[in-house]
């Protein structure tokens, strides 16, 4: 299981630019990685996370402009996301994730866009976010063995 993702990088919030992509982990480690102050505009959990990513990109050429490498668009910021959501929802195969678990994971992105700049080399900040990721590790688990 992977995620595909819609984002607005921290240098683009203010623009009408967005980037698609997807990660072969299931964890919010790709998005994290992107600067403070990128938008997450959704995240989907999905087996065919790499199938999806690809209909995304042939279908966003068609009615976005491509502004640089395979996954970054210009265009309507809701006609963007709609088009994102219907695409993954229309081509998903093996969908899931516990709600419990997506409402963490949303709260650690949360989390990590209400930070301010003056707590990005604070180391606890960096715990906060491991402990997050331990507790979604343990609830998946015991999800997992209670079913």
């Amino acid at each position: 299981m992977g995620i595909i993702y819609l984002i607005q990088p921290a240098e683009l919030v203010g623009t009408n630019r967005y980037k698609i992509g997807c990660s072969a982990k299931n964890t919010l480690e790709r998005i994290l990685s992107y600067k403070k102050g990128t938008r997450v505009l959704s995240i989907n959990y999905s087996d065919d996370y790499s199938k999806i990513e690809k209909i995304l990109i042939e279908e966003f050429n068609k009615k976005f402009k491509l502004i640089a490498g395979k996954e970054y668009f210009e265009g309507n910021e809701k006609d963007i996301y709609k088009l994102f959501i219907e695409i993954v929802y229309e081509n998903y195969i093996n969908f899931s994730i516990n709600p419990n678990l997506k409402y963490l994971a949303d709260q650690i992105l949360l989390l990590k866009n209400r930070i301010g700049a003056q707590e990005e080399n604070n180391g606890e900040f960096k715990k906060e976010i491991k402990k997050e990721i331990k507790l979604l590790k343990e609830n998946k688990n015991n999800t997992t063995t209670d079913n």
